[in-house]
């Protein structure tokens, strides 16, 4: 990809959560964006033939920059903060964009709804995120038996958590899952 068609995805996807933050996820769409960008539709088509793919990137470009910002805390962290301890900011860390969750669960419907390239991209995704906690539990834990499965109860954790943070669940109990699955 082209130095400027990165710089205009970059500028879509920017504006994208603008709109999102106003609008919500569910009455976003693309039209709505080209606007927001003074953009014709048709030039938007062009970078994103659909929602769902502009708000997977826009996702998928959210994780990203939330997995190097917990990785940096993590290493920092490492020799001062306890396991518990960074498990329980790592939780935090995810769970507090106001974005992100209706924008995950908007995906996840549509991916089961029948999107079916969608549905292959979390699949994708999620083994890679799956494998993102792993290293990060093995450098907390250090290598353990356990380490592969913590890492896919860790991944069911973070969305059920989103889930009730969503609906209002309280209290969320971060420290205590933290505790109980650093043990």
């Amino acid at each position: 990809m082209g130095k400027s068609a990165k710089y205009s995805k970059d500028r879509i996807l920017n504006a994208a959560v603008r709109v999102i933050r106003r609008k919500g996820v569910a009455n976003t769409s693309l039209a709505d964006i080209a606007k927001e960008l003074g953009m014709s539709k048709g030039t938007l088509y062009y970078y994103y033939a659909s929602k769902s793919d502009l708000i997977f990137d826009l996702t998928e470009r959210h994780i990203r920059y939330i997995t190097e910002e917990i990785l940096d805390w993590v290493a920092k962290a490492k020799d001062e903060s306890s396991p518990q301890e960074i498990l329980h900011v790592v939780l935090n860390l995810l769970l507090r964009g106001n974005t992100r969750g209706p924008v995950h669960l908007y995906l996840l419907q549509d991916a089961i709804g029948g999107n079916e390239i969608l549905r292959r991209r979390f699949l994708q995704e999620y083994g890679r995120w799956r494998q993102i906690l792993r290293a990060g539990l093995e450098q907390l834990l250090g290598e353990r038996e356990d380490v592969e499965v913590r890492a896919a109860v860790l991944m069911a954790v973070i969305d059920g958590l989103l889930l009730e943070k969503l609906v209002g669940v309280r209290p969320l109990f971060l420290r205590e899952i933290s505790e109980f699955l650093t043990r």
